[in-house]
């Protein structure tokens, strides 16, 4: 495992081309800040951008149109900012937006229709991931909270939720080398920790605001694995989904032999990658996976970039 820091150089070469620019206009002031912004995946649109505003709208733009003429069709989805938004796999119609209002919501860009809010989350819902191989018609994804909760949602079920990771980031700052040895050290005193606290202290876990062990971001970076990260404990952690099965009461807990009695195992991380940088670990606002290595933005206004990322080939 290394990690780096996104090297300058590499943006130093971008040029800005004023013709390219995309304003955002919204019901209440004629410029909203954009909050998040994602490209259609489909190989026939790569210009449609959906993006996802504070005032809780959603703008549809083709940024091969000329300047000015760019936006296609623009709706409020929301009565609160927009925190994420993701195209639904492969479609060029479902869209996925996540909000301060606590949901997560999938629409048709069609023709402007909410077909469905998933429901869960007790706080903010800060970003959104699409399971890699899943259908264009709808499939399972996750959502990350400022509760500090991640969950899986899967769009064809009646109930949407099909799993939670509680107190995914809960906890202060950890610090290890990343090997997998000292990964579930860590996973094993953060959770020792967290049983030590009351609800009252952790504030995620009875729906608090949760600030402390907010989820800033989950991302798929395969169809088995998911990386997080938070707010305050200065760690990216990778789970393993295939040793998770869903419980009765919805929460992912590793799987068990059927003639097995015993509770549960706690959930913990597959690996934990600790902070790369100087002094007092940072928490990251972002990560984005691509091609092999996975860039996280750090809150100690770093971009890290990691590989390569191992994970053991089967769940143990």
């Amino acid at each position: 495992l290394s990690a780096r820091p996104f090297p300058t150089e590499f943006l130093s070469h971008l040029e800005l081309a004023w013709s390219d620019t995309l304003e955002v206009a919204g019901d209440v002031s004629p410029r909203v800040p954009p909050m998040q912004a994602d490209f259609c995946k489909r190989p026939d649109r790569p210009s449609l951008l959906a993006v996802g505003d504070e005032e809780g709208g959603v703008l549809l733009m083709d940024t091969e149109l000329p300047a000015g003429s760019g936006l296609l069709t623009a709706w409020r989805a929301h009565r609160n900012a927009i925190f994420d938004v993701q195209w639904m796999a492969d479609s060029a119609d479902q869209l996925l937006t996540a909000s301060g209002d606590k949901t997560v919501r999938l629409h048709s860009c069609l023709d402007r229709r909410e077909i469905r809010a998933f429901n869960g989350h007790t706080s903010s819902v800060k970003s959104l991931s699409c399971r890699p191989g899943e259908p264009a018609s709808g499939g399972q994804f996750c959502s990350s909270s400022r509760d500090g909760t991640v969950r899986l949602w899967d769009s064809r079920t009646p109930g949407g939720s099909v799993g939670v990771i509680p107190d995914a980031h809960a906890g202060g700052p950890v610090i290890g080398s990343g090997s997998s040895a000292a990964s579930r050290r860590a996973a094993s005193s953060s959770t020792a920790a967290r049983r030590r606290r009351s609800h009252a202290t952790v504030g995620a876990s009875s729906g608090g605001g949760g600030g402390a062990s907010s989820v800033t971001c989950a991302v798929f970076i395969d169809s088995n694995s998911l990386a997080t990260c938070g707010a305050a404990d200065g760690v990216i952690k990778l789970w393993d989904i295939r040793a998770l099965s869903a419980s009765g009461s919805g929460a992912l807990t590793p799987r068990r032999r059927r003639s097995s009695v015993s509770a549960p195992k706690p959930l913990t991380p597959r690996q934990i990658l600790a902070y790369p940088g100087p002094g007092k670990p940072h928490g990251y606002s972002h990560l984005a996976f691509d091609r092999g290595r996975l860039f996280a933005s750090c809150l100690d206004s770093a971009v890290y970039e990691f590989r390569p990322l191992m994970l053991r080939p089967e769940p143990s």
